[in-house]
């Protein structure tokens, strides 16, 4: 007992860590390198190690301010995998991280509200409405992060875009003044796809085709939302009778992102022959 009331005592003494290092924060100031966390009720016990002695101590979490995770690499490729059309192998991946991150999320320095929200895309992109939905909720009740929150928003909105696409288009609008001038470029490029949805459903087919080539143009690095977005000018171009520019547009998505739902849709386009 008194030698691990030593090594805690040690542990204390440390000096701040660079922030790259996976390190907590008690709110007295004090930094720790740690390893292996897991939740236990009110405390989180962690493994540290000093000058080869390793040892499990645990922390209230009242005492936390920060409990700080490196990002998780589902973060990066979910949204390519979901670009592609392989949402089921994203949501696999993500499922883990989620619950993982989950058990920390009320202490700062997780990343669970942004696997939350790519777990709640690749839902969307299954066509899963009530559990995106769900999922969204447990979100906005859960974090203060605003980033998080109006992506979250937005995702809700695309999904009320078939629902009812006119009482959605001002709420669309709203989003993107609210994110006007180098605001969230996710949230921007989903709530203009969603838009463009809208527009298209009310048979508005010019404001429609403006809104996909905005997603395609200014947002050509939210790559989640390129191939619906050209999938819908493509459909666009060929309600305004412009078959030359459809039939590239649907060419586009089989060359660039041959494995996605997109692609399907495409090339039953392109065998037509004729628009």
């Amino acid at each position: 007992m008194k030698r691990l009331f030593l090594l805690t005592l040690a542990l204390l003494c440390l000096p701040l860590l660079p922030a790259e290092a996976q390190t907590l924060v008690k709110k007295d100031g004090t930094t720790l390198t740690y390893s292996n966390p897991l939740r236990q009720g009110d405390t989180v016990a962690v493994t540290v190690t000093i000058s080869g002695a390793t040892a499990q101590i645990s922390l209230p979490v009242s005492d936390l301010a920060q409990l700080n995770f490196p990002k998780p690499p589902i973060l990066d490729a979910a949204p390519t995998a979901i670009a592609k059309g392989d949402a089921a192998k994203a949501l696999a991946d993500l499922e883990p991280v989620v619950k993982e991150q989950g058990d920390f999320r009320d202490i700062p320095g997780n990343w669970w509200p942004q696997v939350a929200l790519e777990k709640a895309t690749a839902l969307a992109a299954l066509k899963r409405p009530e559990e995106t939905k769900a999922l969204l909720a447990d979100l906005a009740a859960n974090t203060k992060d605003a980033a998080i929150l109006q992506g979250a928003k937005s995702l809700g909105l695309s999904l009320s875009a078939e629902e009812s696409p006119k009482a959605a288009l001002d709420a669309y609008e709203a989003l993107i003044k609210e994110n006007g001038g180098g605001g969230n470029s996710a949230v921007l490029a989903l709530a203009w796809l969603s838009k463009g949805k809208a527009h298209y459903a009310l048979e508005q087919y010019d404001e429609a085709l403006m809104d996909f080539l905005t997603v395609t143009v200014f947002y050509s690095e939210q790559a989640v939302d390129q191939p619906p977005a050209v999938l819908g000018s493509a459909r666009a171009y060929v309600k305004l009778q412009e078959p030359q520019n459809a039939m590239k547009a649907f060419q586009q998505i089989v060359d660039t992102w041959p494995d996605s739902p997109e692609a399907m849709v495409a090339k039953a386009e392109l065998k037509k022959g004729k628009l």
